[in-house]
């Protein structure tokens, strides 16, 4: 679950009611003792891609994506988002408050989105992208100033926080 005020709920404990599921990624409240650190924070800080491992009560665990296609919702390209054990991390880079997810090949051109921008405790946090346009992808990284649902900030405490400064 990210923390709104930055983590993920633990595979074996069972989900409050109405979530996603236990091995999505979603926001919580910045007590919720199942946050997510982020192990490789001060890579991210970097501007490097780094593995994105947690630590504390999700030691062992890290960020995946649930299935390796991109689906299409409208004119946005998604993954969703899961959780799994560490061996099988994703990438991201940290650039102008957003985290884009870093493959074999480079950028994805997917970020970090909370689903349909609701910053309400136990919503999806996923990928995404915007469309492509005869090979180019638009809109990913919001140029018209809007960050409500796709920029972060990373807190001191190696937690990550949507950056609601639009």
């Amino acid at each position: 679950r990210i923390n709104i005020d930055a983590g993920i709920q633990q595979p074996e404990r069972p989900p409050p009611q109405g979530w996603p599921g236990p091995n999505r990624l979603v926001l919580c409240r910045g007590t919720d003792p199942y946050k997510c650190y982020f192990k490789e924070v001060q890579v991210l800080l970097s501007g490097q891609p780094a593995r994105l491992t947690l630590g504390g009560t999700l030691d062992g665990l890290s960020l995946v994506k649930m299935y390796e296609q991109e689906r299409q919702h409208e004119e946005w390209r998604y993954i969703e988002s899961a959780v799994a054990t560490e061996q099988h991390a994703i990438k991201a880079t940290f650039h102008n408050g957003f985290l884009e997810l870093y493959g074999p090949r480079g950028r994805e051109d997917l970020v970090f989105d909370i689903a349909f921008w609701k910053l309400d405790a136990g919503n999806a946090v996923n990928f995404v992208g915007g469309a492509r346009h005869h090979g180019h992808k638009a809109n990913t990284f919001l140029e018209d100033g809007h960050v409500d649902g796709r920029c972060w900030r990373i807190n001191a405490d190696g937690t990550i926080s949507p950056r609601n400064d639009a």
